[in-house]
C-alpha cells in the first residue's frame, strides 16, 4: 500500500471507478495530469523555468525567449519527423541551432525540473492502493516525449508501483492514434475487454481507446480546489504559479477549515515574507535577527527553516509591558513617558497606565496620592486629556517618577544583560508586525546602539530615532492602499500571527531562561492554532521548491490575505469573532449580540460595535447577509473621527 495520504476521490466517483476496476484484470493509467500532477499550470511553464534557472548560474550566457524558442524545437521536429507517431526529446535538442550556450546542460536542467515539480496526484493514492490489493496488473501508457527512464524515475520517486510501461516516445506509436493501445493489446497478449485505460484527455485517453474496443474512464484534467483564493491572476508569475499550483495539488490532503485556511492564504503571505526579509537582511549586511515575540514566532520558525543556516537568528522575548520600565528608567522624563501612552480613542485609567508600565502600586497610596493632585482614580482618561493635564504632569514627575527609579533599576540591568546574550554586538535588525516601531525605538535608547527593523508595516513612528534603519514589507504609513485595509482587522492579523505563551512581563536574572512570561492567550482557541498548523504545513511542504520561489510577489498574496478581514463569510467571522483578545482589557475581537436584541437596546449596539476591535466582522456577524462592510466600515470611520 502506498503510505502517501490525501482526501480520496468524490465518493460517487471513486465508486464508479472501483467498480470498473473490479471486473477488469488490467488496468491502464495515463500519466501526466492523471498519476502524476505538475506544479505549474501549463507543461511549458517548465521551459520558462528552466531559463530562469539556467540564468541565475550562467550570468555571463543567458538565454533569452528560451520558452518559444523549446515550443518552436519541438513543432519543427515533428515536422521532420512525421513518419514516426512521436519524438524523443534527444530529437527536440537537435532542433535548437543556438550555440550560445550548452544544450545538453539546458536538457539536463529541463530534466531535473520535470522531476522536481512532479507530484503525485493526491486523489489516486487510493486507486492505486485498491488496485494493489485486488491484484489487478497496473501499466502506465503515456504520449510522452520524455525517455523511459526519467518517467520511471518519476514513478518511482512516489512509490507508485506498476507492471510495466509504456512511452510513445519510445515505441513510436501514440494513444491519439490508437496504435499504443494496440500495441499493448498485442505485447500482453490480452483481449480488449480485459483491459480498463484511465486518464485526463478527451480524445486521447477516452475516445480512442473507445474506438477500438477499450473500456474507458475519463477525468477532468483541470480541477481548482481552493476554498479562499479570490485573486486568481497569478499564472503569469512563474513564482506564483508554481506556489499556487502546488497549494491546488496538495490542499485535499486537509480537511480542517482554517487548516485550510493557513495553508491557502496565511502560508504563501508568510512564505514571501519571509523572502523578502533574507533579500533585504542580505543587502542590509544585517549579522543577527531578532524576531520579536509573540507576533514572530511563527515567522521565525519559517524564517530558520529556509535561511537558518545562513543567518544568525533568536526569538526575542520581548513586549510593550517587559520594555516600558527600562525605557522609562533610562529616559525618564515627562516628554517620554507620553510615548507610552495609547493614542488609540480608547480611555484609560490611570491605574492601568501603572500596569501597563508593569509598575507595582497599590491601590489605597495611589488613591490618596491622586486626590493630592485633583485627579479621578476611577475616570478613564484620552490620550490628550492626559498629556494637556498640567496636575499629571506633576503626578508624574513627583509620585511615578519615583516609582519607576524604584522598580526600573533592576530592569533596566536585567534587561540589558539578556538583549547582550543574543549577539547583540553584531550588527543586528528586530523583526516584527509593526504599526509604531515602539520597540526598536526603545531598544535604540536603552542601549545607545544603532538598531535595524523590518515590519509588516508601519502606521505612524514612535519617535524620530529610527531615521532610516527600517524597511516595511506591506505599507508605510497611510500612503498606500493596504494601509486602510489592514488596518480595519489589525487585532486579528495579530491573533493570527502571535504565540500561544503569554506575553514577557519581566526579566530576572536569577532564573533561566532570564524572561517571565504571563499567562497564555488563545490556548484554548483551536481555530487559531489550526491556521498556524496549516501556515507551517505549507511553508514545510513547498520547502523541497525552494530553489523555484523568486522573492516578493506581495500584491498577490496580500490581497487574497487581506480578504480574510475585508470580505469574511458568516462562519469565519462568527468563529474568529469569538476570540479573545488583549487590549489593555481582555475582551473578544468583536462580541456581537443578535440583532433582535440590539433592535430594543441601541445604545449597546453603539458600545459593543466601538468596542470591536474588528468592525466588518461584527458587522457580518450581526447583518449575516452579503454587502461591501469594508465600504461601509470606511464611510463610519470617516463620519466619526
Amino acid at each position: 500500500m502506498l503510505n502517501l495520504g490525501g482526501k480520496n476521490m468524490g465518493k460517487v466517483f471513486s465508486k464508479r471507478l472501483k467498480n470498473l476496476i473490479d471486473v477488469h484484470d488490467v488496468i491502464s493509467f495515463d500519466i501526466f495530469d492523471t498519476l502524476i500532477k505538475r506544479n505549474c499550470y501549463k507543461p511549458t511553464d517548465i521551459f520558462e523555468i528552466v531559463e530562469i534557472q539556467y540564468n541565475q548560474t550562467n550570468k555571463n550566457n543567458k538565454i533569452q525567449d528560451f520558452k518559444n524558442i523549446r515550443i518552436n524545437a519541438e513543432k519543427n521536429a515533428r515536422n521532420k519527423n512525421k513518419n514516426s507517431e512521436d519524438i524523443t526529446i534527444d530529437e527536440i535538442y537537435d532542433e535548437i541551432n543556438i550555440n550560445k550556450f550548452d544544450k545538453e546542460k539546458v536538457k539536463k536542467l529541463e530534466l531535473e525540473t520535470e522531476l522536481d515539480l512532479c507530484q503525485i496526484n493526491l486523489e489516486f493514492v487510493d486507486i492505486l492502493n485498491y488496485c494493489k490489493k485486488q491484484n489487478k496488473k497496473v501499466i502506465c501508457v503515456s504520449d510522452m516525449y520524455l525517455c523511459k527512464e526519467i518517467i520511471e524515475k518519476i514513478l518511482n520517486k512516489f512509490s507508485i508501483k506498476f507492471d510495466k510501461i509504456y512511452i510513445s516516445s519510445e515505441i513510436k506509436k501514440t494513444k491519439l492514434t490508437g496504435n499504443l493501445f494496440k500495441y499493448v493489446l498485442e505485447d500482453l497478449k490480452i483481449d480488449r475487454k480485459e483491459i480498463i485505460h484511465i486518464g485526463d484527455s478527451w480524445k486521447a485517453d477516452f475516445i480512442s481507446p473507445c474506438k477500438i474496443g477499450i473500456k474507458a474512464f475519463h477525468i477532468k484534467k483541470h480541477s481548482s480546489n481552493f476554498k479562499f483564493i479570490k485573486n486568481k491572476d497569478f499564472y503569469d508569475d512563474i513564482s506564483c504559479n508554481i506556489i499556487y499550483s502546488f497549494i491546488n495539488n496538495n490542499e485535499n490532503k486537509i480537511s480542517n477549515y482554517y487548516t485550510k485556511l493557513g495553508y491557502e492564504i496565511v502560508g504563501p503571505l508568510c512564505l514571501d515574507f519571509i523572502f523578502w526579509l533574507y533579500d533585504s537582511v542580505k543587502k542590509d549586511k544585517i549579522k543577527n535577527l531578532l524576531f520579536c515575540a509573540r507576533d514572530m514566532k511563527m515567522i521565525q520558525e519559517i524564517f530558520d527553516m529556509y535561511f537558518g543556516n545562513e543567518i544568525l537568528n533568536s526569538y526575542f522575548y520581548v513586549s510593550r509591558k517587559s520594555i516600558y520600565l527600562p525605557f522609562l528608567y533610562k529616559k525618564n522624563k515627562f516628554t517620554f513617558f507620553k510615548m507610552l501612552i495609547p493614542v488609540s480613542k480608547r480611555k484609560i485609567t490611570i491605574c492601568q497606565l501603572f500596569d501597563l508600565c508593569n509598575i507595582n502600586f497599590n491601590k489605597e497610596e495611589i488613591e490618596k496620592e491622586i486626590l493630592k493632585y485633583k485627579l479621578d482614580y476611577n475616570k478613564k482618561y484620552s490620550y490628550d486629556e492626559l498629556i494637556s493635564n498640567i496636575n499629571f504632569k506633576k503626578f508624574y514627575d513627583n509620585f511615578m517618577l519615583k516609582k519607576i527609579k524604584l522598580f526600573g533599576k533592576q530592569q533596566y540591568s536585567n534587561f540589558l544583560a539578556y538583549v547582550n546574550s543574543l549577539n547583540y554586538n553584531e550588527k543586528t535588525a528586530i523583526v516584527d508586525l509593526g504599526w509604531r516601531g515602539t520597540t526598536q525605538n526603545m531598544m535604540i535608547e536603552i542601549t545607545d546602539k544603532d538598531l535595524y527593523g523590518y515590519y509588516f508595516g508601519l502606521n505612524s513612528l514612535n519617535g524620530t530615532n529610527l531615521n532610516k534603519n527600517f524597511k516595511t514589507y506591506l505599507f508605510f504609513e497611510n500612503n498606500n492602499c493596504y494601509f486602510e485595509q489592514i488596518y480595519s482587522f489589525m487585532a486579528l492579523i495579530e491573533l493570527i500571527m502571535s504565540a500561544l505563551h503569554g506575553s514577557t512581563i519581566s526579566y530576572d536574572d536569577n532564573i533561566t531562561p532570564p524572561y517571565v512570561l504571563g499567562n497564555g492567550s488563545n490556548t484554548n482557541n483551536q481555530d487559531i492554532i489550526n491556521i498556524q498548523n496549516g501556515t507551517l504545513l505549507f511553508c514545510k511542504d513547498v520547502l523541497n521548491l525552494k530553489k523555484y520561489i523568486y522573492c516578493n510577489k506581495k500584491k498577490l498574496f496580500a490581497e487574497n490575505f487581506i480578504n480574510i478581514g475585508i470580505n469574511p463569510t458568516y462562519k469565519m467571522a462568527k468563529n474568529l469573532g469569538n476570540i479573545y483578545t488583549e487590549n489593555i482589557k481582555v475582551r473578544k475581537l468583536c462580541d456581537c449580540k443578535k440583532l433582535l436584541f440590539y433592535m430594543f437596546h441601541p445604545k449597546s449596539l453603539k458600545q459593543d460595535f466601538l468596542d470591536s476591535e474588528w468592525k466588518v466582522g461584527f458587522m457580518k456577524c450581526l447583518f449575516k447577509i452579503k454587502f461591501p462592510y469594508f465600504k461601509l466600515y470606511v464611510i463610519l470611520k470617516d463620519k466619526f473621527k
